[in-house]
């Protein structure tokens, strides 16, 4: 089970039996983000330095977008009466009931 972008990491490696192929995948895109970071900022593409002076707004933008996302389409669920998963839980016992509201679980 993956989470959403708010509890990427608690929720996926350290709180739930995870199968070692969700863990390469991760692996993965971290690789990949930093290589294509470097090789854009060599390149000219974009400029590291400005993610970096410009860090709490982009954190700030990307999480308000990813609740205002996760809402939108929670609601919309229920205007479409479209049934995206039985009972609305992954069927974990968790404390973390905001991991099944962002993985759409």
């Amino acid at each position: 089970m993956v989470c959403g972008p708010i509890f990427p990491l608690c929720c996926t490696i350290l709180l739930l039996d995870v199968p070692p192929f969700f863990v390469e995948i991760a692996h993965k895109i971290f690789w990949l983000t930093v290589v294509g970071a470097l090789a854009g900022n060599y390149f000219g593409v974009i400029r590291l330095s400005w993610v970096s002076d410009n860090f709490e707004g982009l954190a700030l933008f990307s999480i308000l977008f990813s609740v205002l996302l996760a809402i939108y389409i929670y609601v919309s669920s229920f205007i479409t009466k479209e049934l995206l998963s039985d009972l609305g839980n992954s069927g974990k016992i968790s404390s973390l009931y905001a991991c099944d509201a962002f993985s759409g679980s």
